[in-house]
């Protein structure tokens, strides 16, 4: 019975882990309330999207993103290396007259007003190093989680193999 107990314990700390890197790759979101602004970028061509951060209201966000808001934030667009930024669009999707607005859209940095609900998509120019023939966004997270799983395991199993040994 207790090597059973072990057993789950271990598949237990196993799981809780592998929960934690998971969870560091669920995106920020602002907690401010207000009206949802997704955060986005997209290159010219439409040949690639999300490549880049938009730091919204003094926070870089990777993107895809999600904020919250009801006021006027400071944007700038930081394009990654072999691209550069072109402007700013945004869809309104409150469904009435649009009323939010960007200050000066052909500004990698500048403001927006918003009052509804809204994408907010930055418009990148140039290439970006591709992987097979696909552009890939990174997230500097997505690096990390493996290895973390990865220790976590093996010192799960150390845990348990010392345990097993006394």
């Amino acid at each position: 019975m207790p090597s059973k107990l072990r057993l789950a314990s271990i598949l237990l700390v196993a799981t809780l882990i592998v929960v934690a890197g998971c969870l560091m790759l669920v995106s920020k979101v602002n907690a401010q309330g207000g009206f949802k602004i997704s955060l986005v970028s997209q290159h010219v061509a439409g040949t690639s999207s999300n490549l880049g951060t938009i730091v919204f209201n003094g926070v870089p966000y990777t993107l895809p993103n999600s904020v919250s808001g009801t006021a006027t934030y400071p944007i700038t667009y930081n394009p990654v290396p072999g691209t550069y930024f072109v402007r700013w669009e945004f869809t309104d999707l409150g469904g009435g007259p649009p009323t939010s607005y960007i200050k000066d859209p052909n500004s990698a940095t500048t403001e927006v007003h918003v009052d509804s609900n809204l994408i907010l998509r930055a418009i990148y120019g140039g290439t970006a190093a591709s992987v097979g023939g696909v552009l890939l966004p990174t997230n500097a997270f997505m690096t990390l989680v493996p290895y973390l799983v990865a220790i976590g395991l093996v010192a799960t199993a150390v845990v348990a193999v010392k345990k097993r040994r006394n």
